[in-house]
């Protein structure tokens, strides 16, 4: 069995791959999802140890549920945890100067993603990675977990410099607001950190996209090797990138990485997923069968229905069940 179960995790994400009876946990969801769902989850699909656990970057949506996984009592197994912990993608320096700008605000975790690398220093972090980073050029190949394989597609090289560069940017321009006592701090710039993953079994796949920017994501893919001489690329199942927010995705994007299923993780929340990006999911699609997952039915996708009909654009609209704590995605 390789499928995917998306866990309720509102407005942030919580993943759990699984190849017969090897599972891949990817990102935990914000504060009381593991509680409320993931352990559930967990216990549904009897899952007495996890293979991987990877968190995708550091913002309080995707991690914060792994902290509690990690504090709960017994401990589950974990074979290994891939993470790019901030100070090591950006330095100690700049890591110091942005925890003290941004820690009043809860969405940002940086602190606590460095708290959370704290928490696995008894299990390996990053093992066979060049450099103590994920990244497309430190991962020689894809990894084995059970029947299926994980290859890191993002982020590449040219990305995380271009972080380290944001950042540096980033802080002279809110010093520079401090001063005029009009900061307002906007940490976004953690999203293009994310780390992407293609998992495959046999010849079926799923792209797990965090939430990285479009162009990052195609530029990951490219570094990787796996697009065609297109530029494009088609997945059984496509996880959307950023809670399907536009700011994140173009029409471009959807054109060139085409799914049988999109998944999306969302609850209106931050006005995610857009209606834009679902109506450019619909439209890149011309047509084609396919379906989307969601895990939640917010005011957008209620719009979506109504300005892209599913009977007249060859799409499916399915969600988490009410009272349910996951739904199944096979490919």
């Amino acid at each position: 069995m390789f499928a995917l179960h998306v866990v309720q995790a509102e407005e942030g994400d919580c993943l759990l791959l699984q190849s017969g009876r090897s599972f891949v946990l990817v990102d935990g969801g914000p504060n009381g999802t593991f509680t409320d769902h993931l352990l559930p989850t967990l216990v549904d699909r009897k899952v007495a140890r996890l293979d991987l656990v990877v968190i995708s970057h550091v913002d309080g949506d995707h991690i914060a549920g792994l902290i509690d996984l990690l504090a709960t009592k017994p401990v589950r197994p974990i074979g290994c945890v891939w993470h790019n912990a901030f100070s090591m993608q950006v330095g100690a320096k700049i890591q110091k100067r942005v925890v003290q700008i941004v820690a009043a605000k809860p969405r940002r975790s940086i602190a606590q993603g460095n708290q959370l690398a704290g928490l696995v220093r008894n299990i390996p972090l990053n093992p066979q990675f060049s450099g103590g980073l994920v990244s497309v050029e430190s991962a020689d190949k894809a990894r084995l977990f059970g029947g299926f394989e994980l290859r890191v597609v993002g982020p590449d090289a040219r990305a995380l410099t271009r972080l380290k560069k944001d950042w540096t940017r980033w802080l002279a321009k809110v010093v520079r607001r401090v001063a005029r006592g009009k900061a307002k701090p906007d940490t976004s710039v953690t999203n293009r950190s994310s780390i992407v993953l293609l998992a495959k079994s046999g010849s079926k796949s799923m792209l797990l996209t965090g939430d990285s920017r479009w162009d990052e994501v195609l530029s990951g893919l490219e570094t990787a090797g796996v697009l065609d001489r297109g530029g494009r690329i088609h997945v059984d199942v496509l996880k959307v990138q950023h809670h399907g927010s536009m700011r994140n995705s173009k029409p471009e994007f959807f054109r060139r990485v085409t799914a049988n299923k999109y998944v999306i993780s969302a609850n209106g929340r931050y006005d995610n997923p857009d209606v834009d990006t679902l109506l450019w999911i619909v439209d890149a699609a011309k047509g084609r069968q396919f379906e989307m997952i969601v895990t939640n039915v917010p005011t957008q996708v209620k719009t979506l229905l109504k300005k892209r009909p599913p009977e007249e654009h060859g799409y499916s609209l399915r969600s988490i069940p009410e009272g349910k704590h996951f739904i199944t995605v096979t490919p």
